[in-house]
């Protein structure tokens, strides 16, 4: 008897990847200042899931120079009056004549140079949360990674799970923020069976 000289193969592949959003917030350019103080800011409502693990990412676009100021403040609008007050910021992270920086009140604030020297800047942020706790994050100017100086375990005022609100802030004559983008996404489970 002669053997078959098939050769049977089994394959199965199964991939659940979802990504699910709990918030998403995409404003347009921000309006040009009026007043003598250049600054232009407004305030919208971001709901964290308040899952022990999940990912706050955003985006930012904007005109950079040696004297203008970009803010994204994360925080509790405790007292319900629409507007994300200087007591009530948790995490703010922008960009502040030439620099970038990380902060929150009454704490060091993080810095970091200029990663490209284009005018032109966006700023990818994203940090992972586990355990309600900011576990990691990443920052890109332009696709080029920023090289923050931190070490070890990143500071508890970095996320808070009761913040709602989200604060954005553009001062100084010269650059203007040409967009911002935000959400708090659900990495689900992926599963690869071969």
């Amino acid at each position: 008897m002669k053997k078959n000289s098939l050769k049977w193969g089994v394959s199965a592949a199964c991939a659940v990847a979802a990504e699910i959003c709990f918030a998403a917030i995409d404003i347009g350019a921000m309006p040009h200042w009026v007043y003598a103080d250049t600054e232009v800011s407004t305030n919208f409502p971001l709901r964290l899931a308040r899952n022990p693990a999940e990912d706050l990412r955003f985006s930012l676009e904007f005109l950079s120079c040696e004297s203008n100021n970009v803010e994204v403040a994360f925080g509790l609008d405790a007292n319900t009056n629409g507007v994300l007050d200087v007591s009530e910021r948790g995490l703010s992270v922008g960009w502040d004549c030439g620099e970038w920086f990380i902060r929150s009140l009454g704490e060091e604030p993080f810095l970091c140079d200029a990663a490209t020297t284009n005018e032109e800047k966006r700023l990818d942020f994203a940090m992972h949360v586990s355990g309600f706790r900011a576990k990691r994050f990443a920052a890109t100017e332009n696709e080029v990674p920023l090289e923050w100086e931190m070490e070890g375990v990143l500071p508890a005022w970095m996320f808070d799970p009761s913040w709602n609100m989200v604060r954005l802030v553009v001062r100084g004559a010269e650059g203007s923020c040409d967009s911002f983008r935000a959400a708090v996404t659900i990495d689900a489970m992926k599963i690869r069976i071969r």
